[in-house]
């Protein structure tokens, strides 16, 4: 159960909630989620205590002291999931042209070839 001190924090800013404040961080990703999806804003981070916290855990009824979320927009989301995606195109791309011993598996092929 959240406290009179528990706080929660939105990229920097506190949080003051409507009513009674939520008790647990599930909670509290409820709500938040709830509230920044409507303006195409997702929960990037969210620490509970100092802690990575997801809604997937476990224990998501612990009681909290503090809980720091971060955010970023759904363009930022595509572009870092591009990003991962581009690297680990390239990190093939280099695996296949080097392959698994260090030799080059282009000039094999090249040269194997007969016309």
């Amino acid at each position: 159960m959240a406290n009179m001190s528990s706080k929660v924090i939105l990229d920097g800013e506190a949080v003051n909630f409507e009513g009674p404040s939520p008790s647990t961080p599930g909670e509290v990703w409820t709500l938040l989620e709830d509230y920044l999806g409507q303006s195409g804003i997702l929960i990037d981070r969210f620490l509970v205590d100092g802690v990575l916290w997801s809604p997937d855990r476990e224990n998501n009824q612990v009681a909290y002291s503090i809980i720091e979320v971060f955010t970023m927009t759904f363009e930022q989301n595509i572009a870092n999931i591009l990003e991962a995606l581009l690297k680990e195109g390239d990190e093939l791309q280099e695996q296949w042209k080097w392959g698994p011993q260090g030799r080059s598996v282009n000039r094999g092929l090249n040269s194997s070839r007969k016309r």
